[in-house]
């Protein structure tokens, strides 16, 4: 029992030892050290308080762009007479906001304004209360399996131009980063 006990003791002592000794690694650099690293292409270590970024005497302006909407020309496939495909750009022009489609088909796509996703359902209810309020329009709270979220949105048109002419009054009335998205009825 006493050799093993000594053996520990041996052994313990040998790793204090080289523990407190061997350790190299955590030693700052001398200047001439941590020239020729730089040069090495090592990194270099920088103190907290020295600034990388020059400082400038004069104030940098900035220039905020928002973006327009711009109508994108659309691809149609368009069949010729010798069967091969064609494809033909037209613009499409912003048309004015229409009412919302009346009585949704089943099945059918429909384009609204989407205002919120939520992990749970009560903060999307909180939002459909809310925007009911503010709306006089169909509200439609749904849950994505595919991403798992409750996805709150708002109106119900046929094409995306009028959905995008009613984004721009909802982002108008307090939801800047609402966006048009395309859903099943």
């Amino acid at each position: 029992m006493r050799k093993h006990r000594r053996w520990w003791i041996i052994l313990t002592l040998a790793c204090f030892s080289l523990a407190w000794s061997g350790c190299s690694s955590s030693e700052e650099l001398s200047s001439s050290d941590a020239e020729s690293t730089q040069e090495d292409g090592a990194f270099t270590r920088v103190d907290k308080e020295e600034s990388i970024i020059p400082e400038t005497e004069e104030p940098v302006e900035i220039e905020v762009v928002e973006d327009e909407p711009a109508a994108e020309p659309q691809n149609v496939p368009v069949q010729t007479p010798a069967g091969t495909p064609e494809t033909v750009e037209h613009e499409v022009e912003n048309v004015a906001p229409t009412q919302p489609a009346a009585a949704p088909k089943t099945g059918a796509m429909m384009w609204s304004v989407q205002l919120g996703a939520f992990k749970n359902e009560s903060g999307a209810f909180q939002l459909v209360e809310e925007l009911k309020k503010k709306f006089n329009q169909p509200v439609y709270k749904r849950y994505d399996a595919v991403t798992g979220y409750y996805k709150v949105t708002l109106g119900s048109y046929q094409s995306r131009d009028d959905a995008a002419a009613f984004k721009l009054d909802v982002q108008s009335n307090g939801y800047p980063d609402a966006f048009t998205v395309q859903v099943a009825r």
